[in-house]
């Protein structure tokens, strides 16, 4: 289990009071500090990172790669984190993650959501680290957040 106490959100990801000041951190860094959060949150002998996966579908890369990968079983637009826990009627929750307000879904980010929801997971858009986060918490009855 993590003995790493989860802390405040650094403060360079919180919400911009004054826009054009900081920018928008990284989709990368959004998702590391949810990570962080997750191996902080005790569940079951474990923690909850344990059971949160990130399916390594973006990003760029050579066309021989990504056909090789499209081989393996990548898939356009399916989300960027699985958590793999039942609950709340569910059989899991996928989070598309977006690094800020600013961003929306593709329309094959649309359409794999809605084709899981479909499939009864709970799948949803979060933009930023404290909307995910409180999805999490939320989804896992861990309160307003952990």
């Amino acid at each position: 289990m993590a003995t790493r106490r989860w802390k405040e959100l650094p403060s360079k990801y919180k919400k911009n009071k004054t826009p054009n000041k900081i920018p928008d951190p990284l989709e990368s860094e959004v998702q590391k500090a949810v990570i962080e959060w997750a191996e902080c949150i005790p569940y079951k002998k474990r923690n909850l990172a344990d059971y949160l996966h990130h399916s390594a579908n973006g990003g760029e890369r050579n066309l021989l790669e990504a056909k090789k990968f499209k081989a393996m079983g990548v898939k356009a637009g399916y989300p960027d984190l699985t958590l793999d826990i039942a609950r709340q009627g569910y059989h899991g929750l996928r989070i598309e993650l977006k690094r800020s307000e600013k961003e929306d879904p593709s329309d094959k980010q649309k359409e794999r959501l809605d084709m899981l929801t479909e499939e009864g997971y709970f799948a949803i858009v979060c933009k930023g680290v404290d909307q995910t986060i409180t999805v999490i918490s939320n989804y896992m009855g861990l309160g307003k957040r952990a």
